[in-house]
């Protein structure tokens, strides 16, 4: 076989080999059995490509663990803009939780848990009452409120005790 014949057989070769690769890719076929690969859906819809069970497992802890924990903040946060929402501050300082007051307890003086607009806030006033100690009560002033709120902060040096009459 000549030098010449050897060229056009590897160049008809490699162009069969492309177009075979090329039809596979746009056919969409992977695998050896030709047909699609079955892609799952992991924990937030993203695809999974074929892992195993245990990819599965080690990914989902690992979401889970790096998860921050919620805060009590975050959960007053939460029911309030359910309650209020676009009308709550942040609640980073004083002024904000004193914005939180005024939204729970209205044009009145104090915040009485009747008055709750949703059952998730009077669930709120039965945990603040109850780590001030005033379980019962059927209305928190403000400086009870306040002093609930930097306790929870974790303010402790500027935490008050509000014992009732």
């Amino acid at each position: 076989m000549s030098r010449l014949s050897r060229l056009a057989t590897c160049l008809v070769a490699l162009v069969v080999g492309c177009g075979l690769v090329l039809v596979e890719f746009a056919s969409g076929q992977d695998g050896p059995g030709g047909g699609k690969a079955k892609k799952e859906k992991g924990p937030k819809g993203e695809k999974w490509d074929g892992f195993g069970p245990e990819d599965k497992a080690i990914y989902k802890t690992t979401e889970k663990a790096l998860k921050a924990p919620e805060t009590e903040r975050d959960k007053w946060l939460k029911e309030l803009n359910k309650a209020h929402p676009g009308r709550v501050s942040p609640g980073l300082s004083e002024g904000d939780f004193g914005q939180w007051f005024g939204l729970l307890a209205g044009p009145g003086g104090g915040w009485r848990r009747d008055d709750a607009p949703i059952k998730q806030v009077a669930e709120l006033f039965d945990r603040a009452a109850g780590r001030l100690n005033l379980d019962g009560v059927a209305t928190l002033r403000r400086n009870e409120f306040m002093a609930y709120a930097r306790r929870a902060r974790g303010d402790a040096r500027r935490d008050v005790q509000c014992p009732r009459p």
